[in-house]
């Protein structure tokens, strides 16, 4: 008389429920649920000699509230793209204003140092010439009025400087950009007061 042998678990089961487990890594969620549907079809036609019902459904259950999870964070992380992206983008903004001030604040002390020598303050041309794009762009450092004033900016260009209507009292100075390139310019100015007004300073 032949006896019955115990049916034998599944491999598939087990992986399933090993692979769900590896929460490590993210995507393995859909990889122990397919291994858990798999497992339970080849048992179901095994006519009882595997086992694992039970472990491959624990695979399947994890898998797929792994796999659900998973789409959500997907979906979150798409939704708020557009917030990063603008946060990102007012931070950079902010560092290259600040840089925008410090040029201003330094133009400023030189026409003073340049006014104390020689009784006047002087105009200096828009430097680059033409607007910055982006920080390519670079200053030109042999034009006349910025070499007269021994001027050199801080940092990337991202504005275009220039100093006008400068006579014996007084004089203006303007940085001009277009940060995100929408054509909506950005402009900081100072005066021979030294103070700085701002119009559009993220632009």
């Amino acid at each position: 008389m032949q006896e019955n042998k115990a049916p034998v678990t599944c491999g598939l089961a087990i992986s399933s429920i090993i692979v769900s487990l590896l929460f490590f890594i993210p995507f393995l969620g859909l990889a122990g649920l397919i291994l858990g549907v798999m497992a339970m079809i080849k048992i179901s036609n095994s006519n009882g000699k595997l086992s694992g019902k039970g472990i491959a459904m624990a695979g399947i259950i994890i898998g797929a509230i792994r796999f659900f999870v998973l789409i959500l964070v997907v979906i979150a992380v798409l939704v708020s793209l557009p917030e990063m992206k603008a946060a990102f983008n007012k931070g950079r903004y902010e560092a290259i204003s600040a840089k925008a001030r410090v040029n201003l604040e330094n133009i400023y002390s030189a026409e003073e140092a340049y006014k104390k020598d020689n009784g006047t303050y002087i105009n200096c041309p828009k430097n680059p010439p033409q607007m910055p794009a982006d920080a390519s762009n670079q200053w030109q450092r042999d034009m006349t009025g910025w070499t007269d004033i021994n001027f050199n900016p801080v940092g990337d260009i991202y504005y275009q400087y220039e100093v006008i209507n400068a006579t014996k009292k007084s004089f203006t100075a303007i940085a001009v950009g277009d940060l995100d390139q929408d054509e909506i310019y950005s402009k900081f100015t100072i005066t021979q007061d030294g103070s700085i007004s701002v119009e559009n300073e993220y632009e």
